[in-house]
Formats: structure tokens, C-alpha cells, sequence
């Protein structure tokens, strides 16, 4: 008996038992879950914060972008204006480029510079003048009649004449009407009552006379224009750069068109 418990005690080895603590294990667990969710927040926050610094820095670079085509496309836009201001001049008158050459007759300057010789004539006999109603200077115009066997019949109607010979019989009518009632020496109430309602009469005659007289001037003046033969005395310089359709088709920027003068209307 003794033998075999010394024999069991000589094999047998002591065994080492582990104990933990159910509260060490408790806070261990709590700590790396803290942990845990400490670097997931830091992460999303990190994440969101790129995502806002890559949100602002499209919307700069896009607006950027955006200001830069504006400036590109305003800059274009004034370019080609200013190309299209130099290549292209057109006449004032009639708002076209046409296949005759421009001039410029007078001191205007920028696009209204620029007119038909034959656009010029045509408003000159239409308002009897030669003076350009923009800088007021007188241009040269050389005037030459028709016989009076090719002279056509005027574009109005004589309404001045009718009307100035309707006042001028009127006028004579009431000064004849004064001198003989003032011949027989009348001096009662109701001639001076006619004596003063005729003068009234003859004062606006005389009024409208000379109103109708500067019509009948005018109406005069345009008929012998209409049957003269008016041509422009052009300068030197006063031939503008020309393109004319013909380039325009061809699609030839530089011309050396030369103006044959004079232009007659």
C-alpha cells in the first residue's frame, strides 16, 4: 500500500490551473471595442472630410472652368466683331455691303463713315441739300441741268402753288377791298369795323403767303434737281478700303477696287 502510493506520487506531475478573473476579461473586451469604434469614427470623419475637400475642389475647378470659357468666349466674340468692323464696312443709307465701292465724303467716323456714292446722291436730291445731317459738313457736289426738252414732270403734287395762289388772290382781294372803301372817304362805324377785320385778313395772308413761298422754293428747287445730273467731287483718302460681294463669294479678303467717279443721279 505504501509502495504504491510512493510509487503513484513518484509519477504523478503537478498541474498548473490558469485563473482569470471574469472582471479583467470583462474590461479587456470593452477596452478593444472602444478601440474599436474610436478608429471607425476617425475613419468615417477622415473619409467625409476628404469627400467635402474633393466636393469644394470640383465646384472651384469647375467654376474656374466656367470663367475661363466666358473670358475665352467674350474674348472671341470681341474679336471677331472687331475682324468683322474692319473687313467688313457697309453703307449707312442702305445697310448693305452692294457691289459698289464705299467713300467717305464727309468728317463722320466709325461704321458711319461709310456710304454708297449712289445711296449719298439719291438722299441729297430727295431732301434738295449737300450737307450731311450726322457732322453737318457740306460736300462736294458737281451739278450739271438737262435740257429743258428731257425734263420730267415733278414726283409731288403742286399742293404749295395751288395754295400760295389761293392766299395771293385772297391778299389782293382785301387790299382792293380797303382802297375803295377808303377812296370814298368813309369813316362811319361799320367801315372802320371792315377796315379792321380786312387788315387782320391781310395780315394773314401775308402770313400764310409767305409760308406757301418757301414751300414753292423747296417744291422748285426739288424739280430741278430731279432733271439735273449730280455727281460727287471726291478727295484724296476719301475712298474707303473696299470688299464687295463679288469677294464675299470668292471668299478673297483683300481687294484694291477703285472707284470710278463721278457717280451722277
Amino acid at each position: 500500500m505504501n509502495a504504491a502510493t510512493e510509487e503513484g506520487g513518484a509519477n504523478s506531475t503537478p498541474h498548473k490551473v490558469k485563473v482569470v478573473s471574469p472582471y479583467l476579461s470583462d474590461s479587456a473586451g470593452t477596452g478593444t471595442s472602444q478601440d474599436n469604434e474610436e478608429q471607425q469614427v476617425a475613419a468615417s470623419s477622415l473619409a467625409n472630410r476628404q469627400q467635402r475637400q474633393q466636393r469644394v475642389y470640383n465646384m472651384m475647378k469647375d467654376l474656374q472652368q466656367k470663367h475661363l470659357a466666358t473670358l475665352l468666349q467674350g474674348e472671341m466674340s470681341e474679336r471677331e466683331n472687331n475682324d468683322m468692323q474692319e473687313s467688313q464696312n457697309i453703307c449707312r443709307i442702305c445697310h448693305s455691303l452692294g457691289d459698289e465701292p464705299l467713300i467717305t465724303p464727309c468728317h463722320c467716323s466709325g461704321s458711319a463713315k461709310h456710304v454708297h456714292a449712289t445711296c449719298l446722291l439719291t438722299w441729297f436730291k430727295k431732301a434738295v441739300k449737300n450737307t450731311c445731317e450726322l457732322c453737318r459738313h457740306k460736300v462736294a457736289i458737281k451739278k450739271k441741268g438737262r435740257p429743258y426738252s428731257e425734263w420730267r414732270k415733278p414726283e409731288d403734287k403742286p399742293i404749295p402753288i395751288i395754295w400760295f395762289t389761293v392766299f395771293l388772290v385772297g391778299l389782293f382781294l382785301n387790299v382792293f377791298a380797303i382802297a375803295v372803301n377808303a377812296s370814298a372817304l368813309c369813316y362811319t362805324t361799320p367801315c372802320v369795323i371792315f377796315y379792321v377785320v380786312n387788315g387782320f385778313g391781310v395780315i394773314l395772308d401775308a402770313a400764310f403767303l409767305y409760308f406757301w413761298w418757301t414751300k414753292c422754293l423747296f417744291f422748285w428747287r426739288k424739280w430741278c434737281a430731279l432733271n439735273q445730273d449730280w455727281s460727287i467731287v471726291i478727295g484724296p483718302g476719301q475712298l474707303a478700303p473696299q470688299r464687295t460681294n463679288q469677294d464675299e463669294r470668292n471668299g478673297d479678303r483683300t481687294t484694291t477696287s477703285c472707284i470710278q467717279m463721278p457717280h451722277i443721279v
